[in-house]
C-alpha cells in the first residue's frame, strides 16, 4: 500500500486508520453543502460590489444634477443682473456639457441597475440552493 498513490482524503483516513483513530469522511451531501455555501457566499460578495457601485452611480448622478441645477441659477441672476455675451455663451456651453454628462449617467446607472437586479437573482437562487440542501440533510 505505500507504493499506491491515493487521495487526500483517503490518504489521511487510511493515516488515521492506521494510527488507531477515525476520521470522517465526508458524505457526497456535505461536499455538496459546502459547495453550495461556498458559491452562496461568492454571489453575496458579488452583489455586495454591485450594490456599491449602483450606489457610487447614483451619488454621481445627483451630483452632475446638483451642478446642473447651480449654474442654471447662476445663468438666471447673471440673466438677471446683467451679464456680457461672452460669458452666456461660456454658461450655455457648460451647461450642455453637463446635460450630456447627465445622460451618460443615467445610462451608465441604469445599467448598474440592471447588473444589480441580476446580482440579486443570482444570490438568491444560490441561497435556495444551500436551504435546500440543508434541509435535505436536518432530515437524514
Amino acid at each position: 500500500m505505500d507504493n499506491v498513490i491515493l487521495p487526500a482524503t483517503a490518504l489521511r483516513a487510511a493515516r488515521c486508520a492506521r494510527a488507531g483513530g477515525q476520521m470522517k469522511i465526508p458524505s457526497a451531501l456535505d461536499v455538496l453543502r459546502a459547495r453550495a455555501r461556498e458559491d452562496s457566499d461568492l454571489a453575496a460578495k458579488a452583489l455586495g460590489q454591485v450594490r456599491h457601485a449602483c450606489q457610487q452611480a447614483a451619488a454621481k448622478l445627483e451630483q452632475l444634477l446638483a451642478y446642473e441645477l447651480e449654474y442654471r441659477q447662476k445663468l438666471q441672476s447673471g440673466l438677471t443682473a446683467g451679464i456680457v455675451s461672452g460669458d452666456y455663451e461660456n454658461f450655455q456651453h457648460f451647461i450642455l456639457t453637463l446635460e450630456t454628462a447627465i445622460a451618460q449617467h443615467r445610462h451608465a446607472l441604469n445599467q448598474w441597475k440592471e447588473k444589480l437586479h441580476q446580482a440579486m437573482a443570482l444570490w438568491q437562487s444560490k441561497q435556495q440552493r444551500l436551504n435546500a440542501l440543508s434541509t435535505l440533510h436536518s432530515r437524514l
